[in-house]
């Protein structure tokens, strides 16, 4: 997975970004139901996969940056959590995980990567889960301040991270690549700004 390592890195992540995601955290526990396993990939500094350990029985958080999972782990261990782990992968090429999950979560995380990783992610993902959920951009973004902001922050990015956002927004989003993954649709959730859109869906 390229271009997703220095990106939102640690405490700034933690800060920024957390805070601003509320709103998907909270979509996306909605379609989880109570007792379940979720694997969360791209967990960051694990702020989802904390909030789901309340009410599941068991949450693995994964993230390709060592210096997400170190923090994750860090506040694992400062909250005495014991149905939640963290694990350093790269989910496009090589899970390395022998368990089975309930649901498969991904936040704001396939926009960010190439359209080939995308697929290839979501084929790991469904040799190990049941139902996936997947939170990102809505396509088309809003004519609005918030969708302003959202090309703003992906064109900050720079590099290979924004080339991955104008790719996902050309593909037309979570809507095509579901299809193009052979997944069924069961729900979905759009925010009030219409900025972005949570997918739960099955294997068809």
């Amino acid at each position: 997975m390229s271009g997703v390592t220095s990106y939102y890195d640690g405490w700034f992540y933690s800060k920024i970004i957390d805070p601003a995601t509320e709103e998907i955290r909270h979509e996306i526990g909605s379609f989880i139901k109570d007792n379940s396993s979720v694997i969360d990939i791209g967990c960051g500094t694990g702020k989802l996969a904390f909030e789901l350990s309340r009410r599941c029985k068991r949450v693995v958080g994964a993230d390709l940056s060592p210096r997400m999972i170190n923090f994750a782990n860090s506040q694992k261990l400062r909250h005495k959590l014991s149905n939640v782990d963290f694990i350093h992968t790269d989910a496009a090429n090589a899970l390395n995980i022998d368990q089975e999950f309930d649901y498969a979560v991904m936040s704001l995380v396939l926009h960010s990567v190439t359209l080939i990783e995308e697929i290839k992610i979501i084929s790991n993902l469904k040799k190990i889960a049941k139902c996936f959920i997947f939170a990102d951009y809505a396509v088309p973004q809003p004519r609005n301040t918030k969708g302003l902001i959202t090309f703003l922050a992906e064109f900050a990015a720079g590099g290979s991270h924004f080339k991955a956002y104008r790719e996902f927004m050309r593909n037309n989003g979570l809507d095509n690549l579901t299809r193009q993954c052979g997944l069924s649709v069961k729900g979905q959730i759009t925010d009030k700004a219409g900025t972005y859109k949570v997918i739960m869906a099955e294997r068809q």
